[in-house]
């Protein structure tokens, strides 16, 4: 009986996880080309570089991803009822938590980048600035999805941004990587 107890316990825990990485995901993504959908429709300059399209989408979506895939087990999983096995895996307030926090963070981003191109701001500037509050964004969202859990320690979640903040900090202020990436202030 304990065995059968400690595979739903684990069952559950691998489905939130799952949950967790796939909000975490969308909603991420979906900011990004919220972003750059707006930005060319108010025929703005385009905000982002190939490399640094690139570059965002290896830095947000592999390590807090995966960090959030293997999260730790909630302590009251087994206190909660079971989900019907029909459920949809994206339910009706997790659709609009990633439609609401998406286009939020889109907004947010789309008035730096606008606020920062009308006060004189140099479009390597304005993109430096974009390029960097998008990827702290996104490390902030991490812990956001993991919802009650924020406060339980997921060391490598933790370690997984600190790291990701430690590379962004690498690229955006030495010389051969703003190169490449375009960036400079």
């Amino acid at each position: 009986f304990s065995t059968v107890v400690s595979a739903v316990e684990e069952g559950r825990t691998i489905y939130n996880n799952i949950l967790k990485s796939i909000t975490y995901l969308l909603t991420g993504n979906l900011s990004e080309l919220a972003f750059v959908f707006f930005t060319s429709l108010l025929n703005m300059p385009n905000p982002f570089f190939p490399t640094q399209i690139l570059w965002i989408n290896l830095v947000t979506d592999g390590i807090p991803a995966l960090a959030l895939a293997s999260d730790n087990r909630d302590v009251n999983i087994l206190s909660k009822k079971p989900r019907h096995p029909n459920s949809p895996i994206l339910s009706n307030g997790r659709l609009t938590f990633i439609a609401t926090v998406g286009l939020i963070l889109s907004f947010f981003l789309l008035f730096i980048f606008s606020t920062l191109l009308e006060n004189g701001s140099s479009e390597t500037l304005a993109r430096t600035i974009v390029f960097n509050a998008l990827i702290f964004s996104h490390m902030v969202l991490a812990f956001i999805v993991r919802g009650r859990l924020i406060f339980r320690l997921n060391k490598f979640l933790i370690l997984g941004v600190l790291f990701t903040i430690i590379l962004q900090a690498v690229i955006t202020f030495n010389p051969f990587f703003q190169n490449i990436f375009r960036l400079g202030f």
